[in-house]
């Protein structure tokens, strides 16, 4: 999903891009299925800090950090 028209390289200004993109990236994860929540955390010297949560309000963030699992050197 990153490289030549990946992630990193594409802007999205329309809700029908937003749309059209999350259905590509949730297309190339076999599989794939919408989780109900997620979140992303961070270590830090005093544990764990909740950077983002998110129930079920966007689904477009957790289909692009999966697809980025991989690449992040962390399992599935």
């Amino acid at each position: 999903m990153d490289g030549e028209g990946g992630v990193n390289a594409q802007q999205w200004t329309t809700a029908g891009q937003i749309t059209a993109a999350r259905r590509r990236f949730e297309s190339a994860i076999p599989g794939w299925q919408r989780p109900v929540a997620f979140a992303v955390e961070q270590l830090t010297g005093s544990g764990i800090d909740f950077v983002k949560i998110d129930v079920g309000e966007s689904p477009l963030p957790a289909v692009v950090l999966a697809g980025r699992v991989p690449e992040l050197g962390h399992g599935r």
